[in-house]
């Protein structure tokens, strides 16, 4: 199993069953606007999506951390909207398209 960072908005990678992919997008919090995992397709799973603090100051800037597992091979795509709760259209889209090799 090995680890793929993801940075860049419309990347395409190619993993094998079982490889974490990690995500990593800005974010603040404080302004209510959060990424949120909006749709996921093929073999992958959602392993979990968590906020990293840069700093522990009022305001800093902190990031979301998505971190995906390849389940078995195929084409699999992962999507992320970041918005407020309250809100119906996001402000902005990230997504990330997956070749699963086989093993």
């Amino acid at each position: 199993m090995s680890e793929i960072e993801v940075t860049e908005n419309g990347t395409v990678a190619s993993v094998k069953p079982g490889d974490e992919i990690v995500l990593r997008l800005p974010e603040s919090a404080t302004t209510g606007y959060q990424w949120m995992v909006d749709s996921i397709a093929g073999p992958i799973d959602v392993v979990s999506s968590d906020v990293s603090h840069t700093s522990s100051r009022p305001g800093a800037a902190s990031e979301r951390v998505v971190r995906l597992r390849a389940a078995g091979p195929g084409t699999a795509a992962a999507r992320l909207a970041l918005s407020r709760a309250w809100e119906t259209e996001p402000v902005e889209r990230f997504e990330v398209r997956l070749d699963v090799q086989a093993n």
